[in-house]
C-alpha cells in the first residue's frame, strides 16, 4: 500500500511543479502538460495531435482511482449521483472514490465538469488519508489546500489565489 500512496504523491508532486505558476479555486486542470503526463502514465487518453481538453471530474476520479491501485471496493455502496450510472465509463473510478470517501454526497457529480484544482486536491488529499488532517485544518477548501502543502504536493505553486 505504501507503494501506491507513494506513486500517488510521485504524480501529484509531477503535476504540481509541470509549469504552473499559480491556480485559482475556479482554475481547471487543463493543462497540456498534465495531461500528457496522465497520458504517458497510460491513464488517459490525450489525442496525437496534441490538442487536449480540460479534465474532467469524472477522468479525474478515474485517473486517480487507476493510479492508486485502490483495490475495488465491494459492491455494496450506492452512490447518490443521479447523473452517474453504471454505464458511465467514469462509474468505477467515481464508485471506488466515493466508497472511500473522497467526495462528498449529493444528488449529482457532474461528472463532465472541468475538475477545478480545489476539488482534485480534495480528492488526493482524501484518497492519501489526509482527510483528518484537511479537517482539523479547516476542511473545504482552505483545510485541504494546507494539507496539500504540508505533504508537498504544491512546492513549486504559488497558492495565494485557492
Amino acid at each position: 500500500m505504501k507503494k501506491y500512496i507513494c506513486l500517488i504523491l510521485s504524480l501529484l508532486m509531477i503535476m504540481s511543479s509541470v509549469s504552473v505558476v499559480s491556480l485559482a479555486a475556479s482554475d481547471s486542470l487543463d493543462d497540456f502538460a498534465y495531461s500528457a503526463l496522465l497520458s504517458d502514465l497510460e491513464i488517459i487518453d490525450v489525442p496525437s495531435d496534441g490538442d487536449s481538453e480540460p479534465v474532467s471530474r469524472g477522468e479525474f476520479a478515474q485517473a486517480v482511482y487507476n493510479a492508486s491501485h485502490i483495490e475495488a471496493m465491494a459492491n455494496g455502496y450506492e452512490i447518490p449521483y443521479e447523473d452517474v450510472d453504471a454505464t458511465s465509463k467514469y462509474y468505477e473510478g467515481i464508485y471506488n472514490i466515493y466508497a472511500m470517501g473522497a467526495i462528498s454526497d449529493s444528488a449529482i457529480f457532474r461528472p463532465n465538469d472541468a475538475i477545478t484544482a480545489n476539488e482534485a486536491l480534495k480528492i488526493a488529499v482524501s484518497v492519501l488519508g489526509y482527510n483528518f488532517l484537511a479537517k482539523d485544518l479547516g476542511g473545504y477548501p482552505s483545510g485541504y489546500v494546507a494539507s496539500a502543502n504540508r505533504l508537498g504536493l504544491l512546492s513549486g505553486v504559488s497558492t495565494a489565489e485557492f
